[in-house]
């Protein structure tokens, strides 16, 4: 009973510390702040036995992951400014686990090897074409989108995005009070989906004391 209890406690305390912000966080509490939903980087909707999730990945994330096998305090610096001229989000698609799915998007519908292909294609290009950001009143398309993950020991698919200004000086761009990520679903008939955002979350993520993974 006392260790449950103990258990119980730390539960707690730490869910306390993700979803409030602080100043500095760890590399490895960075990470987790980032995922929990309380602090407003991810956003949820379950249609037609599927999830899709959408997450804001900060600057400090992109320089994490890419960077991290040789990576400095000079130069983490350095490739951080670049990473916040753009703005990346992550969509998952995957199936509804909560409501008792777990088949394979991949073939969700399908029965045959010529639309699997098709499925498969329009996942890594063709959906790039079915997104769009809306910051205030100006609409934003992707300069860059990538399937990360298609395979049969994972059920659902993770797509980054990255939007970048339109132009030298798009102030709209930065003032990003509200942020709306767009998904019209043409693959899965899931119709049109919005993922609206505050700004001040984005502002709000609390940097990172070491880079230590």
């Amino acid at each position: 009973m006392m260790l449950k209890t103990i258990l119980a406690s730390t539960i707690i305390s730490s869910a306390l510390l993700f979803a409030c912000s602080s100043d500095k966080l760890t590399s490895a509490d960075f990470y987790l702040y980032l995922e929990n939903p309380e602090n407003g980087l991810v956003r949820k909707k379950n249609i037609n036995s599927l999830t899709m999730t959408v997450k804001y990945l900060p600057p400090a994330f992109g320089v994490l992951r890419n960077h991290k096998e040789n990576l400095s305090t000079m130069n983490y610096d350095s490739l951080l400014s670049v990473y916040k001229n753009q703005i990346v989000f992550m969509l998952s698609i995957g199936p509804d686990t909560i409501n008792g799915n777990y088949s394979n998007i991949t073939f969700a519908g399908i029965s045959d090897y010529k639309n699997y292909k098709q499925r498969i294609y329009d996942l890594s290009f063709n959906i790039e074409q079915m997104v769009t950001l809306w910051i205030g009143n100006k609409e934003y398309l992707p300069v860059l989108s990538t399937l990360e993950c298609i395979n049969s020991l994972k059920p659902g698919s993770d797509i980054l995005f990255v939007f970048a200004p339109v132009e030298t000086g798009d102030k709209n761009f930065f003032n990003n009070t509200k942020i709306d990520f767009v998904f019209d679903d043409r693959i899965f008939g899931m119709g049109i989906n919005h993922f609206v955002f505050n700004g001040d979350d984005f502002n709000n993520i609390p940097s990172i004391t070491n880079l230590q993974i």
